[in-house]
């Protein structure tokens, strides 16, 4: 990539930066249960959680028998926020400002958390942004090593960002962004060994997709996909591929039962909840008007036909090396959805959009690139498209964070697609939404206080 080129894709991650610099949304409920596992291995030493939950209590059941705290999540989040949290703790352990904490997170129930743990959690969620930014840059890479241009591949990255809840989990200590960096990887290995036909790129796929399991169980599928497409690509050398890819998950996947039977005395996941079959899984995740993909993010649709466009032979041509990456993004895709619509909770609980889909990005950008690099016609529809459905998506994460509507479920974000409309019937100026995110954002409101 010639420095000239690189300009731009530098731009779109500056603004993407400064924007998570400025909407920082702190560690998040789900984000402390993720957080006791890595200060209790790296500061205790042990997996005894009870001392290390601050009064978020997400994802935790007590032992009938022990009385000890057992958490739902997996260990790999804390696996890979690990750096990120000693060069926090280490900053905490020597920094001598004192934080107005109290002041800055504006709850009369605050207790102060000591200097070193304050930026043992600053240290945790920053480590979100990187992954963020690192998978951005990594789909970049992908699109560029499969024949898009320079232009092409950073808009789409700038639409991934701001047209997708990731805006939102981008700068919160929940899993997605690591999720999504990962799946990123795993994209960009598969491409790329689809042009080198380097078997080991199968043992880094392993190594991701291990990582990307410890991270959210769901992404177990993405080995069984890998593991079909080693049958289909690889003209020779399949048992080492195979050898290859098995090794790479394995390096990283028995953490999960050492973690079962340390932490809570048992071989199998602590998560809770269900999956119902009794509904279409692909509505409930993607089209349904309560925290449905395509409705409250409609940019995304345009992968599907952006998929088919792939397929097509002619007027515009794609390598097959290109055509096959589509072709993995979709099979990776189909089920995870599968998975996702049909979980309990498929909607997120209480959670800001459609949050469990945000793993899915790199292949959803994947599959809708083609739409942009089409003749004029269908290019001028979608660009027009993507404008519009991005200022629609991230209209609801500003009014969200600025905290100045209660939408009529309760929450601070709309659940449903028509409590859209409740905005435009209440009486707030502008002057109230600039006051409401210096209020309540963090790093405004910490400015503020500076000035």
């Amino acid at each position: 990539m010639k420095l000239r080129q690189s300009y731009l894709i530098i731009a779109v991650l500056t603004v993407i930066a400064v924007h998570m610099l400025l909407f920082e949304q702190g560690l998040g409920g789900d984000g402390w249960g993720y957080y006791a596992t890595c200060e209790s291995v790296l500061i205790d030493g042990d997996l005894n959680l009870d001392n290390n939950i601050y009064g978020v209590y997400n994802g935790f059941t007590q032992d009938p028998q022990t009385g000890r705290y057992i958490t739902q999540y997996p260990p790999g989040l804390a696996l890979m926020n690990a750096p990120f949290f000693l060069i926090g703790n280490i900053i905490g352990s020597i920094c001598p400002v004192d934080i107005p904490q109290e002041k800055i997170f504006n709850n009369p129930n605050f207790k102060d958390l000591p200097n070193n743990v304050f930026f043992r959690i600053f240290g945790f969620v920053f480590a979100h942004n990187i992954y963020a930014m690192l998978g951005l840059f990594i789909l970049y890479l992908t699109l560029l090593i499969n024949g898009f241009s320079t232009r092409l591949s950073a808009i789409a990255v700038l639409l991934t960002y701001f047209a997708s809840p990731l805006h939102y989990y981008a700068q919160s200590g929940m899993s997605h962004a690591n999720s999504f960096f990962l799946v990123a990887c795993i994209l960009y290995c598969f491409s790329k060994y689809l042009i080198t036909r380097k078997s080991y790129l199968w043992l880094m796929i392993g190594i991701f997709s291990g990582l990307a399991t410890a991270v959210r169980y769901t992404n177990g599928i993405l080995l069984l996909v890998s593991f079909a497409f080693i049958i289909i690509t690889a003209d020779k050398e399949k048992l080492r591929s195979v050898a290859y890819l098995i090794a790479g998950f394995t390096a990283i996947f028995w953490i999960l039962p050492v973690f079962w039977w340390i932490h809570a005395n048992q071989m199998r996941p602590g998560y809770t909840g269900q999956f119902f079959f009794n509904r279409i899984p692909f509505y409930s995740i993607l089209f349904t008007p309560r925290s449905g993909f395509f409705i409250f993010h409609p940019l995304f649709i345009l992968s599907i036909p952006g998929f088919f466009m792939f397929l097509r032979h002619k007027k515009l041509e794609y390598s097959d090396t290109t055509r096959l990456t589509a072709v993995f993004s979709a099979s990776l895709l189909i089920p995870l959805c599968l998975i996702y619509g049909y979980w309990g909770e498929w909607y997120g609980g209480d959670s800001y959009s459609q949050r469990y889909i945000i793993n899915c990005l790199p292949l959803f950008t994947f599959c809708m690139v083609s739409m942009f690099a089409s003749e004029y016609r269908w290019k001028t529809v979608a660009v027009v498209f993507a404008v519009s459905a991005t200022i629609f998506s991230y209209t609801a994460f500003l009014i969200s964070i600025s905290r100045i509507l209660q939408f009529p479920e309760g929450y601070i974000w709309p659940q449903y697609i028509w409590e859209y409309f409740y905005i435009f019937t209440q009486d707030i100026t502008f002057s109230d939404f600039i006051n409401g995110l210096r209020q309540n954002t963090l790093t405004l409101k910490a400015i503020d206080m500076c000035f």
